[in-house]
């Protein structure tokens, strides 16, 4: 044995320096973030786990429990399996989609923190997000197997409306002549990526589908407040490290479906920031703050908030609930 060290100790050696520079990289990727050359804070991945315990470590575990126990105050009493098994459920659907959300969005952050797949890596970050997704379905599987149908329904939705969304990206929005029309599908396109998830909430608690209006009205104000927190609060500036991401990114969302319906200044400056990025051009500071100070205008920022003030109306119990509160003052790109 003692004959063979000197020949180990080699083999480590240059191990080590086969693989230094790719170690390297990571750990720069980690530190260093291209965002208007702001530098964030060393994370060391191996204090973090994996990419799913580190969100979970960010926006903690159980986080659909004061919503269950307003639906359904009686079930941890009367099923703690249940009541167990949907809130982890409900963390893996929701924090697996985040994961991925971000690696779409390009994300900097994820409510001030550094988004996980700038510290694991894309490739890691997707297959976690899966892995527990589908560990969760085979646990149900073996435990409460008349919950996976809901589940599989919900993934797929929620699948399906993130694909609608990233092919009007990809290719643009086909624009009707109505803006009623226009918004009509955007609704549908929120209702599967985002009100999937609000469905199987009540669906995992009662077995049924009676309360799937209830809870998709509330995933849409859910979806109608980031939308309209992405360019009409400095907030997101803090929690996503970028104003007007949805903008930046192509996305269709409320606001930019009211400004394209707008007047002919304000949709001249939506146009042509999307333009850029539908030609395969960088988006230029000036023509992103044209695009943002047309969204922020009033007669884009007066609808949008209305009809965000109408949905919280109804959904004020699970506002309240959730703690989803709106400060919408403005940090604009054009000071």
């Amino acid at each position: 044995m003692d004959a063979l060290m000197p020949t180990i100790l080699l083999v480590l050696v240059l191990s080590v320096i086969r693989h230094f520079p790719y170690v390297l990289t990571l750990v720069q990727r980690a530190v260093k973030i291209g965002w208007n050359n702001k530098t964030l804070p060393l994370r060391k991945a191996r204090d973090l786990g994996c990419p799913y315990e580190y969100l979970l470590n960010i926006y903690g575990r159980n986080h659909f429990k004061r919503i269950i126990t307003f639906l359904k105050p009686s079930l941890q009493e009367e099923d703690p399996k249940l009541y167990n098994l949907v809130l982890e459920v409900l963390d893996a659907v929701h924090f697996g989609a985040i994961l991925v959300d971000d690696i779409a969005d390009n994300s900097l952050l994820r409510k001030g923190e550094v988004a996980a797949h700038r510290i694991f890596g894309s490739s890691e970050t997707i297959n976690r997000a899966y892995l527990v997704i589908f560990n969760v379905v085979m646990k149900c599987q073996r435990e409460r197997p008349e919950l996976v149908p809901s589940i599989l329904d919900c993934v797929t939705e929620i699948h399906q409306g993130q694909d609608d969304s990233l092919v009007w990206r990809r290719d643009g929005f086909a624009f009707p002549t109505e803006i009623d029309t226009a918004l009509e599908a955007y609704r549908g396109c929120a209702s599967l990526k985002t009100g999937a998830l609000f469905r199987l909430v009540g669906q995992l608690i009662t077995c049924s589908h009676e309360l799937d209006d209830v809870m998709s009205e509330y995933g849409w104000y859910c979806q109608l407040q980031n939308d309209c927190k992405n360019v009409f609060s400095s907030e997101v500036v803090a929690a996503k490290g970028a104003l007007a991401e949805d903008l930046i990114n192509g996305e269709y969302t409320y606001p930019i479906i009211v400004g394209l319906f707008s007047s002919k200044s304000a949709r001249s400056a939506i146009t042509d920031a999307f333009s850029c990025r539908l030609e395969h051009k960088k988006l230029s500071t000036s023509a992103l703050r044209r695009a943002v100070v047309a969204l922020q205008s009033e007669e884009v920022r007066a609808v949008c908030l209305e009809e965000l003030e109408r949905v919280r109306g109804q959904n004020r119990h699970f506002a309240e609930l959730w703690a989803r509160q709106e400060r919408m003052s403005l940090l604009s790109l054009a000071r």
